[in-house]
């Protein structure tokens, strides 16, 4: 392996994983149609979610119970609403009445049936001789078992910086968050002038669960349906709490939006079997059927032809997920209130795994919150992942509570907690930037937010001010002086393990490890970044730099552009070495993969062996500068890649290399593009692009640590 190879590189650097890394929500919906010869079936897993299974198990379950819940998926075209024209929304709403008006017209006696109007799936309860009908249907690509799930709770406010936003001018007036859980008080103070529209839904199961809408009933809008239901039942008064931290509005119990409205939907039932609420004792309990979620999304959606609405806050979940669950019923809807620009903010759950979250926080295109705590650690029981959009305060968090009393406050932990500061967050920012779509909003909040770290996974906790200041002008910067541990945890380490040492950022090589690599997030298409870092191993031959516009995949698949540098060249000459190159899905464990060459300097004699090298890439429109203590060593012009993270990278033939990091900052030159732009944990889409500009690319060539 020569110099000159991307295999030659050592990488002990920085590598940083893509500028403009993880910002943008996925708004795809389903796919056209899901066809099968036969449908997919799904029944509870005992955890609040689903698992595949055969018709028959399912079968034997409604035998056993009785009645049984379930969502019964079409095979009809869809696409979410906003992406296609007013005629032919109306002709796939048409569509799908009329599969669900095929089905019902073969059923027998289906009792609380509900027809979805806007996606194509409805929900019903059967028994085994309707879902042996169901099941033989043509035209049905899933039956699901329609499981409930519980609820997933003026110190927070200040430390997202929401009052800095609200001396700017910015409360949240105009703007309207809606809020799907239990309901809330309704004569409670912090809510005095601020509900505008009222729901409620509720299923009653014989044997299982009755309604908790008023008079019984399995839906209403009417006033007072989205009154809290009764503090007797478990569960109950948590959506006052929810609701108070998004837009509550007492004098000295402000929420993070106070003066936003509120649209209060009641989405649960209440269950009366301790082995639905948890266990002895534990009965009555509330919980919610994703069906009746699915009502209170749609419902949201036709409140938003009249009203302003910008978030819709679910602080519910259940099941256990480390990938996306894009099958879910509630997908769909989410998607259309994208095209209405309103974010779905979930909560991940409070489970405290690490790369699990609950459902539906594991629907790609929802909003996923994670907890903090007031000094910035992740909550000890707040689910951690790639999954998770963003991170709020959720512990300890003072806020209404539902009492006979109608101002009293009370304290609650959850990332129930975490996701009203989200969802009232994008009040204050929609009210500065009206037009904002969802995606620039989370890529605001993302972009700007404070990274705090868990099991080696840094994720964003929100700053409302920062947030706004870039939603106006998405211009940033990002320092990294390792002198802290908190610093160093805000880099997560891909390959090689690496250590804060002083107030250095050091790779310690345990083993025979061909590639060393960390990254941290950074938000820009156009990015300057300046590193000081110095190798102290004896090996002159293998290169060390920084990796930007990176994704380092969780088989350490590496993608993006290496800005390396050598003390010897090829032949060994003592002359220094700088090189650009081009790594596409290149493996950071068996050294292979594809890589193209882009620009070469084999004299770039300003390379200090053993000495502290300043490292600095400009890249703007695809043109990329590096530069080695203040001399240019190597341009080239590129378009392949422009997202990403920024990375620290050194390559290896074996193990003892040492490589020092003090100093990385990365500065946005450019706003991010407005469209195209892929989801805070998805990969870039890449597009291969042509050679670069000073060498031709040749066949793949392999970068294998040895000669």
């Amino acid at each position: 392996m020569t110099g000159s190879q991307p295999g030659r590189m050592r990488c002990s650097g920085a590598l940083w994983r893509g500028v403009a890394a993880a910002v943008l929500i996925a708004t795809g919906g389903l796919a056209p149609a899901m066809v099968a010869a036969e449908p997919v079936v799904a029944i509870a897993d005992g955890r609040g979610g689903t698992t595949t299974a055969e018709a028959a198990a399912m079968i034997a379950r409604a035998e056993a119970r009785g009645m049984l819940p379930v969502i019964v998926g079409f095979e009809v075209a869809f696409a979410p609403e906003g992406t296609i024209a007013a005629e032919a929304a109306a002709a796939q709403r048409a569509a799908i009445a009329t599969a669900q008006a095929g089905l019902l017209a073969r059923l027998a006696a289906p009792e609380e049936v509900k027809r979805f109007e806007s996606i194509p799936f409805m929900a019903m309860v059967v028994d085994a001789a309707d879902l042996r009908r169901i099941l033989a249907a043509p035209g049905v690509a899933s039956v699901v078992e329609d499981v409930p799930v519980p609820p997933a709770l003026n110190e927070s406010v200040p430390l997202i910086n929401a009052p800095k936003v609200w001396r700017a001018g910015a409360m949240g007036r105009g703007q309207v968050v809606a809020v799907l859980d239990t309901g809330v008080q309704l004569n409670h103070r912090a809510f005095t002038g601020k509900i505008v529209s009222e729901a409620c839904y509720s299923t009653r199961v014989a044997g299982t669960s009755t309604s908790l809408c008023p008079g019984g009933v399995a839906s209403s809008t009417d006033p007072g349906s989205g009154a809290d239901c009764p503090t007797t039942i478990a569960g109950c008064g948590h959506g006052t709490h929810v609701a108070g931290i998004a837009v509550g509005n007492r004098r000295f119990r402000r929420g993070v939006a106070p003066t936003a409205d509120l649209i209060s939907i009641k989405v649960f039932s209440r269950f009366f079997n301790d082995a639905d609420c948890g266990g002895a004792g534990t009965a009555p309990c509330a919980s919610a059927y994703v069906s009746d979620q699915v009502r209170a999304l749609e419902r949201v959606l036709a409140l938003a032809d009249t009203h302003t609405v910008v978030s819709a806050n679910m602080s519910l979940g259940g099941g256990a997920f480390n990938a996306p669950c894009d099958t879910d019923a509630r997908k769909a809807v989410i998607d259309n209130l994208i095209g209405k620009r309103v974010a779905t903010v979930i909560a991940s759950g409070n489970n405290g795994w690490d790369n699990w979250v609950n459902s539906p926080g594991c629907i790609s295109s929802a909003v996923t919150v994670g907890s903090t705590t007031k000094t910035d650690e992740i909550s000890s029981f707040s689910n951690h992942a790639r999954m998770v959009d963003l991170l709020a305060p959720g512990s300890d968090i003072e806020a209404p509570v539902f009492t006979r009393r109608t101002n009293a406050v009370g304290v609650k932990s959850g990332t129930s907690m975490a996701t009203p500061h989200v969802a009232g967050a994008w009040a204050l920012l929609r009210q500065g930037k009206p037009a904002a779509r969802v995606d620039e909003v989370l890529r605001a909040l993302a972009c700007t937010g404070v990274l705090v770290a868990r099991n080696n996974l840094p994720l964003p906790r929100i700053d409302v001010f920062e947030a706004r200041k870039f939603l106006e002008n998405p211009v940033m910067r990002r320092l990294w002086n390792f002198r802290t541990d908190k610093q160093a945890a805000q880099w997560l380490q891909h390959l090689g393990v690496w250590r804060r040492v002083g107030s250095l950022f050091r790779v310690v090589s345990s083993g025979a490890s061909v590639w060393y690599v960390a990254s941290s997030p950074f938000c820009a298409a156009d990015v300057e970044v300046n590193a000081r870092v110095r190798r102290t191993d004896p090996d002159r031959m293998w290169n060390s730099g920084l990796f930007l516009f990176s994704r380092v995949d969780d088989a350490k698949n590496m993608s993006g552009m290496w800005f390396a540098f050598s003390r010897f060249d090829e032949f060994g000459e003592d002359k220094g070495y700088g090189v650009i190159w081009a790594l596409d899905s290149w493996n950071g464990i068996s050294s292979t993969g594809a890589a193209r060459l882009l620009c070469e300097n084999r004299e770039a004699d300003v390379v200090r062996y053993q000495g502290w090298n300043n490292l600095r890439v400009v890249s703007q429109g695809g043109t990329h500068r590096f530069f080695i203590n203040g001399s240019e060593v190597c341009s080239a012009t590129d378009a392949t890649f422009s997202l990403g993270e920024v990375a620290v990278v050194m390559a290896s033939r074996s193990s003892g290399h040492n490589y020092d990091v003090s100093r990385v900052q990365a500065v946005s030159l450019a706003p991010l593009a407005a469209e195209g732009l892929p989801a805070w944990q998805d990969a870039p889409a890449y597009s291969r692009a042509a050679a670069g500009a000073e060498l031709p690319a040749g066949a793949a060539t392999p970068l294998g640590p040895g000669r």
